[in-house]
């Protein structure tokens, strides 16, 4: 696997869970219905990407390139899980 294969995906997966976690912390109660829904679709980008991605790559080589997004990902759980829960 080239890094150039999978750059643009991982990128735009970056970019997805960094404007979800910005909208998390925007969200109130004042703009739930304009707001929330931004982040789903920002979600379901960002999981049609990953899908894309692991269809073609193991897990474990598309870490070596972005560790990061796991601990992205780890924060936007917690988001929701503190807005929702």
């Amino acid at each position: 696997m080239r890094q150039d294969d999978v750059k643009p995906s991982i990128r735009r997966i970056s970019l997805l869970l960094d404007r979800a976690a910005l909208l998390f912390d925007k969200l109130d109660t004042e703009n739930f219905d304009s707001v929330y829904p931004q982040i789903l679709g920002a979600m379901a980008e960002t999981k049609e990407l990953k899908e894309n991605l692991l269809n073609e790559h193991p897990l474990e080589e598309l870490m070596i390139f972005e560790p990061v997004l796991a601990f992205k990902t780890k924060l936007i759980r917690e988001k929701y899980d503190n807005t929702v829960g």
